[in-house]
């Protein structure tokens, strides 16, 4: 094994065969055959996002490739910006069944019933027949 000792080194480039311990200098843009393994954070499909210094992910943000389709479950925000180029700009989904779209020219979509509601409606709420429209008012 030899010793290089700082003194015996000039500026200039050093080929070290077999292992390293020491320290770089410089931001080590010139170093070449050096592997990085990088591992992402949170659960598989989540979005990653800076949180602090630290990059994380969250199993409540997540995107499926297959489907370019991005799911947040538990939002709590004070805004949504949405943008795309599919037919639904916007789509609440509960399992297969469309409930609420916004198309692309701005057209607001709700989802229908075959019956009309029977009892009191929700105050406050909305619901769409084939061939009527119900708002639930206080009393």
């Amino acid at each position: 094994m030899a010793i290089i000792r700082p003194e015996q080194l000039s500026s200039g480039s050093y080929s070290i065969t077999g292992s390293f311990t020491g320290s770089f200098g410089g931001d080590g843009s010139n170093l070449t055959g050096v592997t990085a393994t990088a591992f992402p954070a949170g659960p598989d499909s989540s979005v990653q996002f800076r949180d602090g210094v630290a990059v994380s992910g969250s199993s409540g943000f997540v995107f499926d490739k297959g489907t370019s389709t991005a799911t947040i479950v538990g939002l709590n925000a004070q805004s949504i910006v949405v943008t795309g180029s599919g037919e639904s700009l916007f789509l609440i989904k509960n399992n297969s069944r469309d409930l609420f779209s916004i198309s692309q020219s701005g057209v607001a979509v709700f989802a229908t019933q075959s019956l009309d509601p029977t009892g009191t409606v929700t105050a406050g709420s909305m619901t769409f027949t084939s061939a009527s429209f119900f708002v639930g008012l206080d009393s």
